[in-house]
């Protein structure tokens, strides 16, 4: 897909970069999962909150709440999305490794 437009006949440095999805969500990681909510739920509520957090717990009453980060969501109904999420732990682990090697 597509992801630059280059008007022609003007100077090269009028470049439009478009962050655009193709109506796909593509697991990134081997560590994120997907998870699909209601923009008005209580899980959407802990996720795009100002510290988004996931139970990660299948047992109501035995809470295992940690930090994530959303990489990428995409709309998929009546507000309904799909999300990637990893744990921020893995995330900042991912980001140390990464600029690890590029130090190399």
């Amino acid at each position: 897909m597509l992801n630059s437009y280059s008007k022609q006949n003007i100077n090269i440095d009028n470049t439009l970069n478009i962050n655009a999805c193709s109506g796909g969500i593509y697991k990134t990681y081997p560590k994120t999962f997907m998870c699909r909510f209601h923009l008005q739920s209580k899980l959407a509520n802990s996720l795009l909150g100002p510290d988004p957090r996931y139970n990660f717990s299948t047992n109501e009453y035995d809470s295992k709440w940690k930090q994530v980060v959303i990489l990428q969501m995409v709309i998929c109904g009546d507000m309904e999305v799909m999300a990637e999420i990893i744990t921020r732990e893995d995330f900042d682990k991912i980001l140390k490794d990464e600029e690890e090697n590029k130090k190399c």
